[in-house]
């Protein structure tokens, strides 16, 4: 687990977390990360399971490979400053049971 909720850390997202393909829940909500969510988030951590980013200030459109994700269950953007058109389909992943992407 890496949870570091509320604690107004900025910058992009922490990309040395790319390199723990062990975590099964990344909490940064809370905080003010910026810049474009990671694509490679859905190749280097397979076991998340529950990814809150909620309330930051990420930019661009998510990655649709995150909506896939094989295990991922949780996934919480909202409150985020994201600017595109999602497509229909974006909450058919095997196991997703909870996204919340209003407020941005």
């Amino acid at each position: 687990r890496f949870w570091i909720t509320s604690n107004q850390f900025t910058g992009n997202f922490p990309e040395a977390l790319l390199n723990i393909p062990s975590l099964n829940s990344v909490y940064l909500d809370g905080n003010a990360f910026s810049g474009p969510i990671p694509a490679e988030i859905a190749t280097n951590m397979p076991n998340l399971r529950d990814l809150r980013l909620s309330d930051n200030a990420f930019t661009g459109c998510p990655p649709t490979s995150l909506f896939t994700m094989p295990l991922l269950e949780i996934l919480y953007m909202d409150g985020n400053k994201h600017e595109c058109q999602l497509p229909s389909d974006i909450y058919n992943g095997p196991v997703l049971k909870d996204l919340q992407i209003f407020n941005n």
